[in-house]
């Protein structure tokens, strides 16, 4: 036949085009697939000589055999009895080879129906393996959608927690002023008792503003807005000032505060007030 090919499965041409054999009727891709494996499975072979056939992939092929009613029950049976034996001389042979062996089936019956039920194995796989793919692209979407959800709460709350502190920072500037006129007795002499209770509310106010610095930093590091303005420093600039402001806090607790730094340092590349920011904390 001009241009043809031949099957794999029964040796008849078919034209080149073909999908399927005219003569035995297999899908002519699956015979192929099936043709390559006997190829390399046919080369190897058990301890008595038994060729190791496709037949192994087909799982529980007596009662597929049984069910088309190729065989009858009693055959079985005997297959069974015989392949115990076999497989308790240290000679283990397939169940279809068996079959053949005892003349219970022909080899273009067993060949159809092994091939057949690879077929389907093969259809259920791809099957499988397409939910597989659909499953996890519904997952990856739908971790998407959640990331982005996330992400767009994340960048709300940042806004909120920085039109917050924003918003604190005005009042609070406010009572500070009033606090300083107060607190150096612009506004009116202060009796003993009053300065006590005005040192510890200027004390509060202080505290109060470096919580709202302290909220502010941090969410402009969370937004990626965190810049450093790098200078070079003696270590000693770096250290005096946060020590400077933390005087009056430590003396009122009975707490010296001492600075030690070993001589011939080299200056230092850093942000100073973002370093006396982190040795407050």
């Amino acid at each position: 036949m001009s241009g043809g090919i031949t099957c794999p499965n029964c040796g008849q041409q078919v034209e080149q085009d073909a999908w399927k054999c005219p003569h035995c009727g297999i899908d002519l891709a699956l015979a192929a697939v099936l043709a390559e494996e006997r190829t390399f499975a046919f080369t190897s072979q058990e301890s008595d000589g038994a060729l190791i056939a496709p037949e192994i992939l087909v799982p529980r092929l007596g009662d597929i055999l049984l069910e088309r009613k190729l065989i009858r029950p009693s055959d079985l049976q005997n297959a069974l009895d015989y392949s115990a034996r076999l497989t308790s001389q240290n000679h283990p042979r397939l169940l279809g080879q068996i079959l053949l062996d005892l003349n219970l089936i022909d080899r273009e019956t067993l060949d159809l129906v092994i091939t057949e039920q690879i077929y389907k194995l093969q259809a259920a796989l791809r099957q499988s393996n397409q939910l597989l793919e659909l499953r996890v692209q519904e997952r990856t979407n739908d971790l998407q959608t959640a990331l982005a959800k996330l992400s767009e709460l994340s960048q709300l709350k940042s806004n909120f927690i920085s039109n917050i502190s924003h918003e604190l920072r005005t009042p609070l500037t406010h009572i500070k002023g009033y606090l300083d006129l107060f607190a150096d007795e612009s506004l009116g002499a202060l009796n003993p008792g009053q300065k006590n209770a005005m040192d510890i509310v200027l004390r509060s106010e202080a505290r109060l503003e470096q919580l709202i610095d302290d909220l502010i930093r941090f969410t402009l590091a969370e937004r990626g807005e965190f810049t450093l303005h790098l200078g070079a420093y003696e270590v000693e600039e770096l250290i005096k000032p946060s020590v400077e402001r933390s005087a009056r806090t430590a003396q009122n607790r009975n707490v010296s505060i001492e600075i030690t730094i070993p001589e011939g340092l080299p200056r230092i590349k850093a942000d100073a007030e973002k370093i006396t920011w982190v040795i407050l904390q």
